[in-house]
């Protein structure tokens, strides 16, 4: 090898590496986010909103930010975020939005004060709120793991209990489904698409603030702050706005594709119930009824009914039922629409005459 080619090679290995360390450092500075589209054009922007107005104008929602008051202990390895804060960010930013679409949003807290899980758990039930969406941020028990990063939506679970209800699965499917796209993160590799029961996270128990809510609700672990990246993104206020609208988004699609609602039909007053009535209840949607969903619970056991098609109407016989408690009757009944989405919460008891 001569002493021209000699330095050809010598030149070439310099700038591999010279380029190796460049662009590892700069990837080392780098930030990334994309600007949702809609907010790349004004009359993009308004067309939405007006959209999303004609489907949430006067609904109600609960927003719920993690953490705050004494509870500000989870900070990321830099010491660029303060979870509690982040959580608060966004959901003003998410209030904000909310209200510019003449929706009703009810925040747990509005600035950094401790409120209790109780509390957050009271504030809701007596809100009239519609849904529950709690929102936090996750971090890694390793002080070496730098790179774990997903976003995740937890429900009350698993499916196979009784207190599950079907809606807050769809809830966490619709709002996982937009936030981790406006955020441009994958969700957790043992889950098919981001979401979870919260026994996953709290093994037998679950969490605690989805146990007793009387309506869907979901918690949201938006991302993982303990993440090099990602710490460097929550610290910026365009960011979690982003996140904020990523949440919107998944909020207005669920309402648009709808959900049934389960309405009593008594012929009697409720409290004049006797063991050889019919009870009767229609199902409303703007959308077709999967019949085969139908499910209805007496005393927390599955029952017999019948469902009149032609009128969205469930009908249960109580002299066709066996071994029917007397004076005391709990009714639960959960019914899809075509988009899979199931009917909130119905759950009610009866005195029987």
């Amino acid at each position: 090898m001569n002493l021209t080619s000699k330095f050809k090679l010598f030149y070439n290995i310099s700038l591999f590496f010279f380029a190796f360390f460049h662009f590892s450092c700069s990837n080392c500075d780098l930030i990334y986010y994309e600007i949702p589209s809609e907010w790349r054009s004004n009359s993009e922007l308004s067309k939405i909103k007006d959209e999303m107005k004609k489907t949430l104008k006067g609904k109600k929602i609960f927003i719920d930010p993690g953490h705050g008051g004494e509870d500000r202990n989870n900070i990321s390895p830099r010491g660029l975020v303060v979870e509690a804060d982040v959580n608060l960010r966004i959901a003003l930013n998410l209030k904000k939005f909310l209200e510019e679409i003449e929706a009703t949003p009810i925040l747990s807290r509005e600035k950094d004060e401790t409120v209790t899980l109780q509390k957050r758990v009271d504030l809701a039930n007596s809100s009239g709120a519609e849904i529950f969406i709690s929102i936090h941020h996750d971090a890694v028990n390793d002080p070496f793991d730098r790179w774990t990063n997903y976003t995740a939506t937890y429900y009350r679970g698993p499916d196979t209990i009784y207190e599950h209800e079907p809606s807050s699965k769809d809830l966490a499917r619709y709002i996982q489904r937009d936030l981790s796209y406006a955020m441009r993160n994958s969700g957790g590799f043992d889950s098919f698409d981001g979401t979870y029961p919260d026994v996953y996270r709290v093994p037998t128990l679950g969490i605690f603030i989805l146990r007793y809510l009387k309506m869907p609700a979901v918690l949201i672990e938006c991302s993982f702050h303990t993440n090099a990246m990602e710490e460097k993104r929550l610290a910026i206020p365009e960011f979690n706005k982003i996140q904020a609208w990523g949440i919107l988004k998944g909020i207005y699609r669920y309402y648009k594709d709808g959900f049934p609602q389960i309405i009593p039909l008594y012929n009697n007053s409720p409290n004049k119930i006797s063991a050889s009535d019919t009870l009767q209840f229609y199902i409303k949607d703007k959308n077709r009824i999967d019949k085969n969903s139908i499910k209805v619970f007496l005393n927390k056991k599955i029952s017999y009914f019948e469902y009149e098609e032609a009128k969205s109407i469930v009908k249960i016989p109580l002299n066709r039922i066996k071994n029917l408690m007397q004076n005391a009757l709990e009714i639960r009944i959960i019914a899809k629409n075509n988009f899979g989405n199931s009917s909130h919460p119905f759950n009610i008891k009866l005195k029987l005459d």
